[in-house]
């Protein structure tokens, strides 16, 4: 589920000036002026001091700022970097989509005739405005840091396909199909692609959404990825990355669901499985919607990621 890419048409000179102004410019700032632009849970748009990859209660040693030009909420911190990460946002997009295009054509028969969500990738995700980018921050180590935590913690992205700008300093791990690590390395010119969870589930996989997991993959299967922390080229200085988050639209379809997992998911039927603390929290982040016909949505299956940052253990205690 990871590869990595060389020839993509995004320019370099701009990957690599995108990430020093954010550090310069944005995360360098005290945490009282980062403040000022704390993310739009519901938006998923803005700046977040600290967050959890996987359901581990230790938040990894980053903040990033989530970028969605597209958004009706869209706003970022002014400066130099606003209208050049738009363009590396609208170039990182375009080539996401020439991706999923590939996948649409090129996947052989007998997998699309399975799987026909698979078609039309491309036209489906155009101008999707839940995709997202973040600029990834991993500070210097600190003496005070949580022994336990690590840059990001092993995880996979909920999205069709992550394109990611990688930083040139050490740290990604990946575990192929049969739990083999991979260190992945640095090369210049390169885009990191990483299946996500959406192109898993469309192409066949199975998705336990009491525990926010998979049960089962596709024909694209998910990757788990972390970044550890190792020494860094240059002594104890920052990380940088930035991945694209391609998605479809909340209201596309990806899967059909049974009525079991349906109850699980939707509406009224769901909050009555939950303690009255629990259903209120669910109610609160207007993270379900009805859906009666059987037809699980991306925006649904996004949301649902919430379980797998603590959220379902608390789901399974409360069944």
């Amino acid at each position: 589920g990871f590869g990595v890419i060389t020839d993509q048409g995004v320019d370099q000179a701009m990957i690599d000036l995108v990430p020093v102004l954010w550090r310069d410019d944005f995360f360098s700032q005290d945490r009282a002026t980062k403040a000022a632009w704390m993310a739009d849970p519901e938006a998923e748009i803005g700046w977040v001091p600290g967050a959890n990859s996987s359901a581990s209660k230790t938040a990894d040693l980053k903040e990033f700022v989530m970028v969605k030009p597209r958004h009706p909420k869209a706003s970022l911190p002014v400066g130099a970097r606003f209208p050049l990460t738009n363009d590396l946002f609208y170039a990182m997009d375009q080539l996401g989509r020439k991706l999923l295009d590939i996948v649409s054509t090129k996947t052989p028969k007998d997998v699309l005739a399975a799987n026909p969500y698979l078609l039309n990738l491309a036209g489906r995700s155009n101008g999707s405005d839940a995709t997202v980018m973040r600029v990834n921050y991993y500070p210097p180590y600190k003496d005070d840091d949580d022994p336990n935590a690590i840059p990001a913690r092993a995880h996979t992205d909920v999205s069709t396909l992550t394109l990611l700008a990688p930083s040139d300093q050490p740290g990604l791990v990946v575990w192929d199909r049969h739990g083999n690590e991979i260190v992945v390395p640095y090369k210049p010119g390169c885009l990191v692609i990483n299946i996500g969870d959406q192109l898993d589930i469309m192409s066949g996989g199975q998705f336990d959404f009491v525990t926010g997991t998979l049960k089962s993959h596709g024909y694209f299967p998910s990757t788990v990825h972390e970044v550890r922390k190792v020494a860094r080229v240059g002594g104890n200085v920052t990380r940088m990355s930035i991945p694209l988050f391609q998605h479809m639209e909340r209201s596309d379809t990806i899967a059909d669901i049974s009525k079991e997992e349906l109850r699980f998911i939707t509406g009224d039927r769901f909050l009555a499985q939950l303690k009255p603390d629990v259903a209120e929290l669910v109610k609160e982040t207007a993270l379900y919607t009805l859906n009666n016909d059987g037809k699980l949505t991306a925006g649904v299956a996004r949301d649902n990621r919430l379980m797998r940052h603590g959220f379902g253990k608390k789901l399974e205690k409360s069944m």
